[in-house]
């Protein structure tokens, strides 16, 4: 299977372990947090950004793992995104 690339847009890092198990099947992954106290979670383990909204075009797949994003999940699929 071709490695996917996967976006994850969390307010405070409830998906790590799925996106742990990705980065071990040989995808490629991003995690964003919105929880600034969450940026340590994970550290050296999952690539983190700043800015989830620059890596739309990137990822094959994105994944918002809390409420209160629905509206980005809407316009992306428009888009012909992957959401989940």
């Amino acid at each position: 299977m071709k490695a996917k690339k996967f976006l994850f847009v969390s307010k405070d890092s409830l998906s790590g372990d799925l996106a742990w198990k990705l980065i071990r099947e040989g995808h490629n992954v991003r995690f964003y947090f919105k929880d600034r106290y969450s940026k340590d979670v994970y550290s050296g383990f999952i690539k983190k950004i700043k800015d989830w909204k620059a890596y739309r075009k990137w990822a094959d797949v994105i994944i918002f793992d809390d409420e209160n994003f629905g509206k980005y999940a809407n316009e992306l699929r428009r888009h012909g995104k992957l959401v989940i």
